[in-house]
């Protein structure tokens, strides 16, 4: 079984994550984190799987097509959402 660490919710939401876990899954400052929720659990996404997931979103770009900001934000969103949704990481 998995160790389990404890973190308390902060009333502003926020949570920290344990330094075993930071130092286990290299967790840098200013790393993107998703979070899922499952039933009464939730999951949180590496920043890793992130960069996964949104491979290939940039292809246009790559060759030559200029996308705006707000094009390639909305692009990398819709590519991780649709990777939420279908739950496979």
């Amino acid at each position: 079984m998995a160790t389990l660490h404890q973190s308390r919710v902060t009333r502003k939401g926020q949570v920290t994550i344990p330094i075993e876990i930071r130092e286990q899954l290299d967790f840098k400052e200013g790393d993107i984190v998703l979070f899922e929720a499952r039933g009464n659990q939730v999951v949180m996404i590496h920043p890793e799987d992130v960069e996964d997931w949104t491979a290939g979103v940039f292809r246009e770009y790559a060759k030559g097509k200029h996308l705006t900001p707000e094009e390639m934000r909305e692009s990398a969103e819709i590519a991780i959402a649709e990777q939420v949704m279908d739950g496979t990481d």
